[in-house]
């Protein structure tokens, strides 16, 4: 199945760029456990990985992109996504709970990978205040999952497909 980006509205290159990168890190991270026993991986996100026009809804998501096109290679991954509309480092989204919240719910000591995929929503945040929230996501994700790979994406910005230009 050829799948591209193109067949997608509403999805700019910028998301398209930082799901590859997101597939190619996984990917890499993984390979080494895929042999021998399904590794978990963590995926912490705002709308975008929750489902939106430019994440995608459902099988079209970017997470469910990624975990097919991995089974496709053979690679086998045990998800747990959490993610919420509006949601950032700082910025509290739809259910008032930051990144760390999010992080408290999905990370386990057994994952192999956790990834953050979000940003954009802590725009306007006093820059001082997203950096110490960054800073303690980041260690919140050390102290509960010490052995886990962390792969962060974004801010992802939403943009025009080239195709529209």
């Amino acid at each position: 199945m050829k799948w591209t980006f193109d067949q997608r509205p509403g999805l700019g290159w910028t998301l398209a760029g930082a799901s590859v990168v997101v597939l190619a890190l996984v990917a890499l991270v993984l390979a080494g456990w895929a042999s021998y026993r399904v590794p978990a991986v963590a995926v912490i996100g705002d709308s975008y990985t929750q489902g939106s026009s430019q994440g995608g809804v459902g099988e079209h998501s970017w997470p469910e992109v990624a975990w097919r096109l991995m089974r496709e290679q053979g690679v086998k991954v045990a998800p747990e996504i959490s993610a919420v509309g509006g949601t950032g480092y700082l910025h509290k989204g739809l259910t008032q709970a930051a990144f760390s919240d999010l992080i408290k719910e999905a990370v386990r000591p057994d994952d192999k990978v956790v990834v953050i995929f979000g940003g954009m929503n802590d725009t306007g945040e006093p820059i001082n205040e997203v950096s110490l929230a960054v800073r303690q996501a980041f260690e919140l994700v050390h102290e509960r999952a010490p052995r886990a790979r962390l792969v962060v994406i974004g801010p992802v910005w939403p943009g025009r497909n080239r195709s529209e230009e």
